[in-house]
């Protein structure tokens, strides 16, 4: 299936970019001094907690795969800034000929891994300059909707929404479970994003 270093194919159109210019937007600029969103904390069991992922600051990369099992992948992405970090929720859906069609509802199982999902969600906390992130955190837990995923490579969209997503911290390069890791959860979130050329790395907000 899918390689972990897809991953970081994707991610390297996208980030260094946005970063510099804003995401799908040449006049929309990273503010890394803006205030904290407020319901960010810890919940029961110690996870770094975000009741609502924002959704005002969004893109989408859509590209054709090659790779085995997967003919296309659509990518939301959101970004949350708090002070000076700034970090990123992916939510991607990776298509195969034997994909249902959309909407759908997907539950993100306890024992999924990057290679073999289909449809993943992914946060990298505290990107710098050059797209690295300090901690990556995979999902293994909660339910996303996917209202629309386009697989057309001109142009398409992304519309998804998720809720009670539980992410754990992970090992990308061996795509696996860090041990004794941190772990992440995201209450609510909801992407609504466009691509333009397949390999953009310039979606637009929508």
């Amino acid at each position: 299936m899918k390689s972990s270093s897809s991953l970081a194919y994707l991610f390297a159109l996208s980030v260094p970019a946005l970063l510099a210019a804003g995401c799908g937007d040449d006049s929309v600029v990273h503010d890394m001094t803006a205030t904290l969103d407020m319901n960010v904390g810890k919940d029961m069991a110690g996870c770094a907690m975000v009741a609502t992922w924002p959704s005002d600051d969004t893109d989408a990369l859509g590209d054709i795969q090659t790779q085995a099992g997967f003919d296309f992948s659509t990518i939301a992405i959101a970004y949350r800034t708090t002070g000076s970090q700034l970090d990123e929720l992916d939510v991607e859906v990776w298509h195969k000929p034997t994909t249902p069609a959309n909407p759908r509802k997907v539950t993100l199982a306890a024992d999924a891994n990057y290679t073999s999902c289909d449809t993943c969600v992914l946060v990298y906390e505290d990107l710098d300059d050059s797209g690295a992130w300090a901690t990556a955190y995979f999902a293994r837990g909660g339910t996303i909707n996917i209202a629309k995923a386009d697989t057309t490579p001109a142009a398409g969209s992304i519309q998804v929404t998720g809720s009670d997503v539980h992410l754990v911290e992970w090992d990308i390069d061996n795509d696996m479970p860090v041990a004794k890791g941190k772990c992440y959860d995201v209450g609510s979130l909801s992407i609504s994003a466009s691509y333009t050329g397949s390999n953009a790395d310039g979606g637009a907000d929508m």
